[in-house]
């Protein structure tokens, strides 16, 4: 079990405290000051080879601090605040404030004071602090014994986090958050790997059990692979495969890269670019919901924002410098001075059951992708992107599995995420890839005509 100082110190009572001098010393200087201070504790357990090879607790704590006078303003990031003066920092902050540039955009504070300690349910479970529990599903995952799975390698990552806001102009509120991330990948042999995740709040021995029975049965699919054939397919994505291109859709949704001309939506809000079939959104206090928020960076109370609705692009990820540009308000999204999304939610209006003979035999004709990695952009502005395969791919062709392949790299656009859908199934569960920032919950999607290349 964690320790008791290791508990109270999540609590966060130093670090409010702290935040409370600073904003009074600050307050004197400059005409707005926001605080956003944040204390996480996790546990990284990484294990290679049905053996575990790293333990390591990590509890940080940083306040995010923004200052503004006039059309200047600024931005520092204060670590291990215990070890700090706060009369070091206001010397520190007034030195570069005086050697900062003017902007172009004088920031003006939303007109809001509010007191934020709201409760939205199963965001925070309490076992993030029983090790034992850790281990009992670590157990679970390393003893499983499978027919197809030769070995396994992955990571539980086990993560809380305790955000408190503290403003000049009367926005004060706390929050905390917790979740649990298993992604297991399992090998058949040296180039016959698949891999599963599972990110949630609550996770149980069931739970894991049944992500590794999955790889188990994926792996067993086919008895060989090879280098992809180049071509145009059909491409059906796994949850995680999309999911990964889906954190690059967050970006384009920012009302700092759509103002600036650096999304490949620009200029396209209010037009229909999107497939009738698909709907978009973003629920930050939706019940279950990882990294979910009740109020954003600027201290305004975060809500449902709905991005894609009936083909229309409708709405953009804001904050009060973004909304002023383009006539609108702030919707709960900062940054304060880059608004993002919050977990995305990529929903059907007709979807499938979230089965993966089910989905195969709706493809027809075309190919799987189980997983993708270090997705790239070669133009940013107009959203073309390829990304690689990783693990093991299917050949699929009336609707069952005919082969397997390595090596394929796929080429689309950010618009191909939304317009080229064929089919989705449900949204279930939320998914947080390897290598990006953001979860998003999504089920199966297939999309038409993907170009493939091979990668190597």
């Amino acid at each position: 079990m964690v320790s008791e100082f290791l508990r109270n110190s999540f609590e966060g009572l130093y670090l409010e405290d702290f935040m409370n001098k600073l904003n009074k010393k600050l307050s004197e200087k400059f005409d707005v000051v926001i605080l956003n201070g944040y204390i996480e504790y996790a546990n990284r357990y990484r294990f290679s080879n049905n053996k575990l090879d790293l333990d390591k607790s990590m509890l940080t704590d940083f306040i995010d601090i923004f200052v503004s006078k006039g059309d200047t303003y600024l931005s520092q990031r204060v670590s291990n605040v215990s070890s700090k003066e706060v009369s070091d920092i206001v010397s520190t902050l007034d030195k570069l404030f005086s050697i900062n540039l003017s902007t172009e955009d004088k920031y003006v504070p939303p007109d809001i004071k509010n007191e934020y300690y709201e409760l939205i349910p199963g965001v925070f479970n309490d076992k993030v602090f029983d090790e034992d529990f850790h281990l009992d599903l670590l157990e679970t995952t390393l003893s499983y014994e499978g027919r197809n799975i030769k070995r396994l390698s992955g990571i539980l990552s086990v993560s809380s986090e305790k955000h408190f806001i503290l403003t000049s102009y009367g926005v004060r509120g706390e929050f905390k958050t917790s979740d649990f991330l298993l992604r297991v990948r399992g090998f058949k042999d040296k180039d016959f790997s698949y891999t599963d995740v599972k990110l949630s709040v609550d996770i149980n021995e069931k739970d894991v059990e049944n992500l590794v029975s999955n790889i188990d049965n994926m792996l067993g699919a086919v008895e060989y692979v090879s280098t992809v054939d180049e071509g145009k397919y059909n491409v059906l994505f796994s949850p995680q495969a999309f999911a990964n291109l889906l954190n690059y859709l967050g970006y384009m949704l920012s009302g700092y890269a759509y103002v600036k001309n650096i999304s490949s939506l620009s200029g396209l809000l209010g037009e229909e670019v999107a497939s009738e079939e698909i709907y978009v959104y973003d629920d930050p206090k939706m019940e279950g919901t990882p990294q979910a928020r009740s109020f954003d960076d600027e201290g305004i109370p975060t809500r449902k924002t709905e991005y894609f609705i009936d083909g229309v692009f409708k709405d953009l990820a804001l904050n009060t410098l973004t909304a002023r540009k383009l006539g609108r308000e702030s919707n709960g999204h900062a940054g304060i001075i880059s608004p993002h999304t919050y977990p995305l939610i990529f929903e059907s209006k007709s979807p499938i059951e979230n089965d993966f003979d089910d989905v195969a035999g709706e493809l027809g004709e075309g190919i799987f992708i189980s997983n993708v990695w270090y997705t790239r952009f070669a133009n940013f502005r107009l959203g073309n992107m390829s990304t690689l395969q990783r693990d093991v791919g299917f050949y699929i062709s009336n609707g069952k599995v005919q082969g397997g392949f390595i090596g394929a790299r796929l080429s689309l656009t950010i618009k191909d995420l939304i317009s080229k859908v064929l089919f989705a199934s449900k949204a279930d569960e939320w998914v947080l890839p390897w290598d990006v920032w953001n979860p998003s919950k999504t089920g199966f999607v297939a999309l038409e005509e993907v170009e493939v290349t091979t990668g190597f």
